[in-house]
């Protein structure tokens, strides 16, 4: 990870469709986010 990566924004994705998370995830990081993915909000709480 380069060092304007790490300090990108990090964004957690919530939601159990994956192909939404997916969808999201590319979005996001085209944007220039980090991105975190959780199925569940208590996967996302713990993160």
């Amino acid at each position: 990870m380069t060092n304007a990566a790490a300090h990108a924004p990090l964004v957690i994705v919530i939601d159990d469709e994956i192909a939404i998370r997916r969808f999201l995830r590319a979005s996001l990081t085209d944007e220039g986010y980090r991105v975190s993915e959780a199925e569940t909000a208590r996967q996302g709480l713990r993160m």
